[in-house]
């Protein structure tokens, strides 16, 4: 305990001490030199010793993750002494979310961890700061449903008298899928009639509150879905429009 003209002073506020061999020396500082000038310091107890820095300490390698990936463990290397490591990341980041040393991966994008070693005895807190990047997952997008129009001369699905097409992704966590959906533009590769005719997909694009946190493989895809009817004109002896002849 310190007391400064018999009141009790605070080392981590008021004093700076140093240690040299058996004698103490000390300096006020400015607050404390303007609030008594000239008094008399006295030091109870021969065993204070004044706290040093650890080692230096650093976070563990972390292997790339990417958004769904599962649970991983916290480590650090390095500091001093006895002090516990506490974990910390900012709170709503996100992206990361940390229960004791465990880490748990809510989003994609880039978040900094801190890792303090509690101080002791001897030693001060040591801090660590790691920045780490969720990579957004890959999903893999394919054309659903079907289409049929008449003869029309075009490939546009404008005038489709069927229309169930949608885009469909293969790699979505399941508790995401209400929350990501995919939209496109789609044509016919040729405008001649027929069945099976090939979908083409384009400019396709994520969609949906949580679409942030992956990435597609391919913006164009395409599916043998549809359908092209041909037109007769001019009654029985007329011709047939969309036929390929």
């Amino acid at each position: 305990m310190l007391f400064l003209a018999g009141l009790p002073g605070s080392v981590d506020k008021e004093y700076t001490f140093t240690r040299d061999g058996q004698n103490f020396y000390f300096e006020y500082d400015d607050i404390t030199k303007s609030l008594y000038p000239g008094q008399v310091l006295e030091l109870s107890g021969s065993n204070y010793v004044k706290k040093v820095n650890q080692d230096e300490l650093v976070v563990s390698e972390i292997p790339d993750k990417v958004y769904g990936d599962g649970d991983f463990e916290l480590t650090a290397e390095g500091g001093s002494g006895s002090g516990v490591i506490t974990w910390s990341v900012p709170e709503d980041n996100g992206v990361l979310v940390i229960d004791g040393s465990t880490a748990s991966i809510t989003g994609a994008g880039k978040v900094i961890i801190t890792a303090v070693k509690a101080g002791d005895n001897t030693y001060n807190p040591a801090e660590a700061l790691y920045e780490l990047e969720i990579t957004k997952k890959n999903v893999v997008p394919s054309i659903s449903g079907t289409v049929t129009k008449k003869y029309d001369k075009t490939t546009s699905i404008e005038n489709a008298t069927v229309n169930t097409l949608s885009i469909i992704l293969e790699g979505v966590l399941e508790k995401d899928r209400t929350k990501t959906g995919a939209a496109a533009k789609y044509k016919y590769e040729s405008a001649d009639a027929g069945n099976n005719k090939k979908i083409i997909a384009t400019d396709i694009v994520l969609s949906g509150e949580m679409a942030c946190n992956y990435i597609l493989s391919t913006d164009m895809v395409s599916a043998n879905i549809g359908s092209i009817e041909a037109v007769i004109t001019g009654g029985n002896t007329g011709s047939i429009w969309g036929a390929v002849v």
